[in-house]
């Protein structure tokens, strides 16, 4: 097509000269020379390629769309198949049924929080079938959470006094040590003695042997799962020994449970973070301290949008909190608080896929990470209530112009915590990656004038 638009400019070039270079000829000479078979001939050839390239996008647009089509029906009928053969039939069916979720509000207490459970639980691969279908475990989370935040929390057994020291002097100092963190570097995670794929790779056989109850039973009773999902081991959830384990596993060999039990140990309370700078070292190492959750998430792969893997996009998030300039504006007790926030705020997340649901799955599990810090319960709840709202600007886009500041307001409870917002949703834009950042980051602070000039 390029070669015939050119060939069509030269001779309509050459036709022109032809024209001026007669003064007699004039406008009926070009007339003559344009009415020629020969650029007739080109004009059409031209012509018809141009039809030909549009009818070949129209046609690939088609296709696309027929296969979009066909996968999604696909996803839905696999979706469909769990929802007859599973023993998660309710909790899936709500995800399903959109009109059952105005049924919840009608609930008891006690089915609540049995149904929020069964879908803090459900299995990662059923929760991948949700995804692809088009559907979304975030409707029915927020159904489900105004009777379920930190008042209806479980009390958490309190830190010892030494482990909390270490992890406010280690979030104090982390300051400085985490510039020097080489993020490009680490993309897929912080160095550990005893890794994260390494523990999967451990515990998958031990339990190779086990039947699918026997499984359940382990992964229930010390809160984590791990499974296989495009030829790959992955693991859902905090592994934790919990003294009331061994007492409800049954018919399970002591010498196993023992050796996952070592496991968890090694993975969580006696692991060690081992970068090549000393002073980040020991600041990493007191805060997991009091949050050993956080070896879960370190080499945690994230949705392909993402550059760095879980650990290491909440660290660059940390570094870019810090780094801004309203930072050193807040108090020192909103510093504590956004540092934390920001620590864990997709602590959460499914590996490998598009989660909508993270930043209320991660308030829920921030709820037992800081229930056992020497925090006030305002604390909690701004924390909770700052992790569970960390994508307000995605939400803000989403509302309709009438709504989209009193809505997105509404969600913070003081202009301090708004304050922190704002910190919070720029850093974690820029921790993402650069181009994500170029693209939403106008966005960004086209929002923040306006909510801050209607505040004012």
């Amino acid at each position: 097509m390029i070669k015939n638009i050119t060939s069509y400019n030269q001779n309509k070039q050459l036709a022109f000269k032809k024209a001026s270079a007669n003064k007699k000829a004039g406008y009926d000479g070009f007339i003559k020379n344009k009415d020629s078979t020969d650029y007739k001939q080109k004009k059409y050839s031209t012509l018809k390629a141009g039809v030909l390239l549009f009818t070949t996008l129209l046609s690939s647009l088609a296709i696309y769309k027929a296969i979009s089509v066909l996968k999604l029906k696909q996803a839905k009928n696999q979706l469909a198949k769990i929802l007859k053969s599973d023993s998660d039939k309710q909790i899936l069916s709500f995800i399903a049924n959109k009109q059952k979720l105005d049924s919840l509000s009608s609930l008891p207490l006690s089915k609540k929080i049995k149904l929020f459970k069964s879908l803090q639980d459900l299995h990662p691969l059923k929760e991948e079938a949700i995804n692809k279908a088009g559907l979304s475990t975030k409707n029915l989370y927020l159904k489900l959470l105004p009777d379920l935040s930190v008042k209806h929390s479980e009390p958490k057994k309190s830190l010892s006094r030494a482990i909390l020291n270490g992890f406010y002097e280690g979030l104090s100092s982390i300051e400085n040590t985490i510039k020097q963190l080489n993020f490009g570097r680490l993309k897929k995670g912080l160095p550990l003695r005893y890794s994260r794929s390494k523990f999967i790779e451990d515990i998958n056989i031990i339990t190779k042997d086990f039947t699918d109850t026997h499984k359940d039973a382990i992964f229930q009773n010390y809160g984590f799962t791990i499974y296989s999902s495009g030829n790959k081991l992955k693991m859902k959830g905090f592994p934790e020994v919990k003294e009331t384990a061994r007492s409800l596993i049954k018919d399970i060999p002591e010498d196993k449970i023992r050796q996952i039990e070592d496991k968890i140990k090694g993975f969580t309370k006696f692991n060690i973070i081992n970068t090549d700078n000393p002073g980040l070292n020991k600041d990493l190492n007191s805060i997991t301290k009091a949050i050993p959750e956080f070896f879960a998430v370190i080499g945690k792969k994230q949705h392909r949008t993402h550059k760095y893997s879980l650990d290491i996009h909440m660290l660059k998030a940390l570094k870019e909190l810090i780094s801004d300039p309203n930072y050193k504006k807040l108090s020192d007790k909103n510093k504590t608080i956004a540092k934390i926030s920001i620590l864990i705020h997709d602590i959460a997340k499914s590996e490998g896929i598009p989660d909508k649901a993270h930043a209320i799955k991660s308030a829920i599990k921030s709820l037992d990470i800081i229930g056992k810090f020497d925090l006030d319960t305002t604390d909690k709840e701004r924390i909770y209530d700052i992790i569970k709202n960390h994508h307000w600007l995605e939400e803000y886009k989403q509302y309709k112009s009438v709504d989209k500041i009193p809505k997105t307001l509404s969600k913070f409870k003081t202009k301090e915590d708004f304050e922190i917002q704002k910190l919070i949703a720029k850093a974690d834009l820029r921790a993402v990656n650069s181009y994500l950042h170029y693209l939403y980051g106008g966005d960004y602070r086209l929002a923040v004038r306006k909510l801050d000039n209607y505040i004012k």
